[in-house]
């Protein structure tokens, strides 16, 4: 293992500048996610619906509900429909911020710029302390700000991108 004392003459830090692309990336992100955010609330407000897809209104349902009374519940009351970790998630937002889901969507995009974070971090352990530049690192983060599934998830109620963050840790 080459020590900071062993480096030849002038040569550089292998990782030097790899934190200034990760916060500004980290920014950009966010700003996908907050925007994809905005645009479904709004979308789905003007086509006078508050969900997309029937799982999103079936997570929100059983949020509620453990928000409200403090017992999970699934579709037509079973208790094992669903696993308790995002409808946890949605109750919380429930209590804090009140029915609406647009402060969900929030919270899941700040989730999902935290799992673009573990995945940037993961880029740079596969790279490795001696990667020249850093390439990898940057082209991770690129890539998991625009991933359009992962963006599209975080603006969604449904528990896919809170689960990436999790899955990441």
């Amino acid at each position: 293992m080459m020590r900071l004392a062993d480096r030849p003459h002038g040569a550089s830090c292998p990782r030097k500048g790899v934190g200034g692309i990760v916060w500004p990336l980290l920014g950009i992100a966010l700003a996908v996610r907050l925007a994809a955010a905005g645009g479904a609330d709004a979308a789905l407000g003007r086509a006078g619906r508050e969900f997309l897809f029937p799982d999103e209104a079936r997570y929100a349902c059983a949020g509620r509900v453990l928000a409200a009374e403090g017992r999970l519940v699934g579709p037509g009351g079973a208790r094992a429909a669903l696993a308790p970790g995002y409808p946890a998630l949605v109750a919380a937002c429930a209590r804090i911020f009140g029915e609406d889901p647009l402060p969900l969507r929030i919270v899941q995009a700040f989730l999902g710029t935290a799992g673009v974070a573990c995945g940037i971090a993961l880029a740079g352990a596969i790279a490795g302390p001696r990667a020249a530049s850093p390439r990898a690192v940057f082209l991770a983060g690129i890539f998991l700000a625009f991933w359009p599934m992962g963006v599209g998830h975080d603006a969604l109620v449904l528990s896919d991108g809170p689960g990436v963050f999790l899955w990441m840790l």
